[in-house]
C-alpha cells in the first residue's frame, strides 16, 4: 500500500513542487499588491498635500491684494474729489486738481506695496465706467471691464491678458465708481530646479480656456485644452499623453486645485517618476510572481497529457473494431440514403415554389373533390373573410353559404359551363359574407382536372379581395357623373386640351355661347382654335391666342375679354388655367360678361354725366370762397370757416377731375390716347422742370441716362404718371429729405424710378396701394384724393408696361415703372418686347 502511494508520488511529484510555489507565488502577489497600492496612495496623498498647501498660498496672496484694493477704494482723496464734484466745481477750479491728488496717492501705493503679488496697474473709474485716474496710461485697459462694472463693481476675474484685476465699488453715495488694480499672475508661478530642466511646472488655467504659465501663453499642443479642462480638482490625474509631449516627457503627473477667483485654478504637472520613481512597476512585480503559478500549469499539462495518451492508446483499439463494423452499415445505407436525399430535396423545392406563389400573390387556395364535396381551404382563404383555420369545415357546402342570395345563381352558371368544357378557366366576381356579417367583393378563378375519360376528378382556384378595387370604381362612377353634370349644367364655358394640346372636351355651355357644334371642335389643335375663335369676335376685342396667355407672368391674370360679332354680339371674359394634371395641361373658362359690360357702360356714363353736373356748383363754391377771403373778414372764425370751405372745396374739385379721368381711361379703353414714337428721357425731364415744387422743398433730383431711350407711348399721359408719383413722393415725406428721379435702361425695356425718404409704407398697406380712393394716412393730415396710383396703374397698363412699388415703413418709398423700348432706327409702330423681358427688368 505505502509502495503504490509513493510510487504515485513519484509520478505526481512535478505536479506537487508547483502547486507549492503556486501557493508561495499567490501570497507575494498578493502582499506585493498591498504594498504597492499603499505606497501609491502615500505618494499621492503627499503630492496633493503640497499643492494643496500652494493654492492656499496664493489664495491667500490673491486675497491680501484684493485686501489692498478695497484701502484703496477708502483714500481720503478718491471722497474728496467726490465731494468737490458733488459741489459742482469745474475741472479747471479744484476739481483737476483733486483728480491729480487720487493719482498721485495711487502711485504712492504702488511704490510702497510690499506684498508678493506686485501691483502693475491702478486705475479709478467713475459711474459711467470712463477712467479718471490711470497710474499707467501706456498699459491696455483690461478687457470686460464695463460688464464687471454693470454687475456690482466689486470681483476678482482675470482679464484676456492674463492679468488679475481687482475690482472694487468706492463707499461713497450716489455711484461713485470704482477702484481697480491689475497685477501680474505669473510672479506666483515657480518651477522646481531651473527653467532649462523643467522636473515640474506650474500654470493657471482660466474657467474659459485659457491657460497662464512662467514665460507667457506657450503653444498648445492638440488636445491640450481639453486635457487642462478635464482635470478634476482635487484628482491626481497620471500618464496623460498630451501634457507628456507638452513637457518632452514619457509620462506626467497632474492635480488642480481652486483658486480665489472664481474660474482659476492651479495644476501643477510633475514627471512620474520624482512622485513614483521609488515604487517598483506593478508589471514587473506580478511577472515576478507569476512564475511559478506558470510552473504549475505546464506541470498540470504535461500530467493531463501523458494521461489523455494513455487513454488515447486504449481508445484507439476500439474505436479500429467499431470502425470496421460501421463501414459494412455504411455500406448497405449509403445508396438508401442518397436516393431518400434526392426525393427530399426535390420535394422542398416544390414546396419552396408554392408557397412563394401563393404568398406572392396574397391570394386564398381552395381544392375541390367534386365526386366527395371534399374540399381544402387554405388558411389565407378563411383569413379573407374574417374567419379562423377551426370556423369553416373542409366541405363545399361551406363556400356556398357564404356567398351573397343574389350571386348564388351567377356564380353557378360560370362553374357549371367551366366543368362542361364552355370555358378553359373559370373565373366570376361575387359577395361572400365575412365573419363580421358584412359581405365582401371577391374575384375567383379555378381551372378543372380532368381523367383520361373526360371526367372531372379535381377542382383548384384561388380567391382574392376585390372591394377596394370595386369601391374605387364605383367611387370613381360617381364622380364622373357629378363632373359630367357640371359641365354638362354649368353656365360658363370650358374647353380642355390634351399633352398635345389637342382639344378633348368641350361643354354645351360653350357651344351655346359660340353657336359651334362639337364634331367641329374636338381634335382641334391650340393655334387652329385660336383662329376659329378670333375669326368671331370683333376686330376690336379679338382673342389674343392660347399660346399667348400661356406666356403671361404667373403673377398677372392670365385673361382675356373678347366681344362676339355673331350669337348676339356677346361679349366673353377667357381665363385660363394650367394644371397639375399630365392629361389635362390647360383648361379654358368662358364667362359670358354681356350683361356686366352694359353695366358698366351705363355706370361709367352716369358717373361721367354726375361729375360734369358737380363741377359747376363746385367751380361757385371755390370761386366764392377765395372771394370772401379776399374781401377782408375781420371776424377770425368766419375767416377760418372761409379757409375750411375753400381748401375742401378744392379737394372735391381735384377727386372730380381725376375720378373723371380714370372714368375716360376706362371707358374709352385707351381711345384718347396718342401714341407716338417719343424719347423718354426729353418727356422725364420736361416733366421734372414744370413739376411745381412745394414751398420750401428742393426739386427732384434728376439721373439722366446716357443716349435717348424711345418708346412708344403717350408723352402727356406719361407727364402724369411721373407728376402723380412725385406728388406722392413729396406729400408723404413730410419731414423732408430729397427726392430722387433716375432713369432705368435694361435689355429691351426702359422706365424711371421714384425715391423718397418719406414715412414709407407697411406690407399690408402696399397690397391696396393701387385700390381707389385708398390712402395711407389714415389721419387725413396728408392731403389726396386716394386716385393717384389708380389713375398710374390705368395708364401704364394701356402702354403694355409694368410698375412696381415698394417700400419700407419709417425709412422711404421707391416706384418703378417700365415700357418696351423701340428700335434705335424706330422700325416698327410698337415694341415686339415680350412680357417675360418686363418681368426680367422688374427682377
Amino acid at each position: 500500500m505505502f509502495t503504490l502511494l509513493l510510487q504515485r508520488l513519484q509520478a505526481r511529484i512535478t505536479t506537487v513542487v508547483a502547486w507549492f510555489f503556486a501557493v508561495y507565488s499567490i501570497l507575494i502577489i498578493s502582499h506585493s499588491m498591498l504594498s504597492w497600492h499603499q505606497m501609491k496612495q502615500d505618494s499621492d496623498r503627499y503630492f496633493f498635500q503640497e499643492v494643496r498647501q500652494r493654492s492656499e498660498l496664493l489664495s491667500n496672496l490673491i486675497d491680501d491684494f484684493h485686501q489692498e484694493n478695497r484701502q484703496h477704494a477708502l483714500l481720503y482723496e478718491v471722497k474728496a474729489y467726490l465731494k468737490n464734484r458733488d459741489l459742482g466745481m469745474s475741472m479747471r477750479y479744484g476739481l483737476g486738481s483733486s483728480l491729480l491728488a487720487v493719482e498721485q496717492r495711487l502711485k504712492q501705493h504702488v511704490n510702497d506695496w510690499l506684498g508678493a503679488i506686485s501691483v502693475d496697474q491702478l486705475l479709478y473709474v467713475d459711474d459711467e465706467g470712463d477712467v479718471l485716474v490711470n497710474t499707467e496710461p501706456a498699459t491696455p485697459l483690461p478687457d470686460a471691464l464695463g460688464r464687471w462694472l454693470k454687475q456690482g463693481g466689486n470681483g476678482l476675474y482675470v482679464d484676456g491678458e492674463g492679468r488679475l484685476v481687482s475690482l472694487q465699488a468706492v463707499d461713497y453715495p450716489n455711484n461713485a465708481g470704482a477702484m481697480v488694480s491689475i497685477a501680474n499672475l505669473r510672479v506666483l508661478l515657480s518651477t522646481g530646479d531651473g527653467v532649462n530642466k523643467m522636473p515640474w511646472r506650474e500654470i493657471l488655467v482660466v474657467g474659459d480656456g485659457r491657460y497662464i504659465g512662467m514665460r507667457g501663453e506657450e503653444p498648445l499642443l492638440p488636445g491640450m485644452q481639453q486635457a487642462m479642462e478635464s482635470i478634476k480638482m482635487g484628482e491626481v490625474v497620471e500618464n496623460d499623453a498630451v501634457v507628456a509631449n507638452w513637457m518632452d516627457l514619457d509620462k506626467v503627473i497632474m492635480i488642480g486645485l481652486p483658486l480665489a477667483v472664481d474660474g482659476l485654478r492651479l495644476v501643477r504637472i510633475m514627471p512620474r517618476e520624482l512622485i513614483y520613481g521609488h515604487i517598483p512597476e506593478f508589471h514587473v512585480m506580478v511577472v515576478a510572481a507569476a512564475l511559478p503559478i506558470l510552473m504549475l500549469f505546464g506541470a498540470h499539462l504535461l500530467d493531463k497529457t501523458r494521461l489523455a495518451a494513455e487513454q488515447l492508446k486504449t481508445g484507439i483499439a476500439l474505436a479500429e473494431q467499431r470502425r470496421k463494423s460501421a463501414e459494412k452499415q455504411n455500406l448497405a445505407l449509403s445508396s438508401e440514403i442518397q436516393q431518400r436525399v434526392r426525393v427530399e430535396r426535390a420535394l422542398k423545392t416544390s414546396e419552396e415554389r408554392w408557397m412563394l406563389a401563393v404568398s406572392g400573390a396574397n391570394d386564398g387556395i381552395w381544392d375541390w373533390n367534386p365526386e366527395t364535396g371534399q374540399t381544402f381551404f387554405s388558411d389565407r382563404w378563411k383569413r379573407l373573410l374574417g374567419f379562423y383555420p377551426g370556423d369553416i369545415a373542409d366541405h363545399i357546402s361551406e363556400r356556398d353559404m357564404l356567398i351573397h342570395p343574389e350571386d348564388q345563381e351567377r356564380v353557378s352558371l360560370a362553374l357549371d359551363q367551366h366543368l362542361q368544357g364552355a370555358t378553359h378557366y373559370y373565373q366570376c366576381e361575387f359577395r361572400m359574407r365575412c365573419k363580421d356579417g358584412h359581405y365582401a367583393w371577391v374575384y375567383e378563378r379555378g381551372r378543372a382536372l380532368h381523367d383520361r375519360d373526360g371526367k372531372v376528378i379535381r377542382v383548384t382556384g384561388s380567391l382574392s379581395d376585390i372591394s377596394d378595387r370595386r369601391q374605387a370604381e364605383f367611387e370613381l362612377e360617381q364622380r364622373n357623373a357629378q363632373l359630367n353634370a357640371m359641365f354638362d349644367t354649368s353656365p360658363d364655358g370650358m374647353v380642355s386640351f390634351d399633352p398635345q394640346m389637342a382639344i378633348q372636351f368641350v361643354n354645351p355651355a360653350f357651344l351655346s355661347m359660340t353657336s359651334l357644334d362639337m364634331s367641329s371642335m374636338l381634335g382641334l389643335d391650340a393655334v387652329a382654335f385660336s383662329n376659329l375663335l378670333n375669326g368671331l369676335c370683333d376686330p376690336s376685342a379679338g382673342f389674343i391666342g392660347v399660346d399667348t396667355m400661356r406666356q403671361q407672368p404667373l403673377d398677372s391674370p392670365s385673361s382675356n375679354v373678347i366681344e362676339l360679332t355673331s350669337a348676339g354680339k356677346r361679349v366673353l371674359e377667357i381665363k385660363l388655367i394650367e394644371s397639375a394634371s399630365a392629361s389635362i395641361p390647360v383648361i379654358l373658362f368662358f364667362r359670358d360678361i354681356t350683361a356686366e359690360t352694359e353695366v358698366d357702360r351705363m355706370k361709367s356714363e352716369f358717373v361721367s354725366m354726375a361729375a360734369h353736373e358737380l363741377r359747376t356748383p363746385m367751380a361757385s363754391i371755390y370761386g366764392y370762397s377765395e372771394l370772401l377771403l379776399h374781401s377782408g373778414l375781420k371776424d377770425p372764425l368766419q375767416e377760418e370757416s372761409a379757409k375750411t370751405i375753400y381748401k375742401e372745396a378744392g379737394l372735391m374739385a381735384s377727386i372730380i377731375d381725376e375720378f373723371l379721368d380714370l372714368t375716360r381711361i376706362e371707358s374709352r379703353k385707351g381711345a384718347n390716347f396718342v401714341f407716338e414714337r417719343v424719347d423718354l428721357q426729353q418727356v422725364v425731364e420736361a416733366a421734372v422742370d414744370s413739376y411745381p415744387v412745394p414751398e420750401g422743398r428742393a426739386a427732384p433730383d434728376l439721373e439722366p441716362c446716357a443716349g435717348p431711350l424711345w418708346v412708344y407711348a403717350d408723352a402727356n399721359k406719361i407727364k402724369q404718371t411721373l407728376n402723380n408719383i412725385v406728388s406722392n413722393a413729396y406729400k408723404y415725406s413730410p419731414q423732408g429729405g430729397a427726392v430722387r428721379v433716375a432713369l432705368l435702361s435694361a435689355d429691351g425695356c426702359c422706365g424711371f424710378e421714384v425715391r423718397d425718404h418719406g414715412i414709407g409704407m407697411t406690407p399690408e398697406q402696399l397690397e391696396r396701394v393701387y385700390e381707389r380712393f385708398y390712402r395711407a394716412d389714415s389721419a387725413g393730415t396728408i392731403p389726396g384724393t386716394g386716385l393717384g396710383m389708380s389713375i398710374v396703374k390705368e395708364i401704364v397698363d394701356f402702354h403694355g408696361g409694368n410698375i412696381r412699388f415698394s417700400s419700407e415703413y419709417g425709412k422711404g418709398s421707391k416706384v418703378e415703372l417700365w415700357l418696351p423700348e423701340m428700335a434705335a432706327d424706330g422700325a416698327g409702330a410698337k415694341s415686339e418686347t415680350s412680357v417675360p423681358q418686363l418681368r426680367q427688368c422688374l427682377h
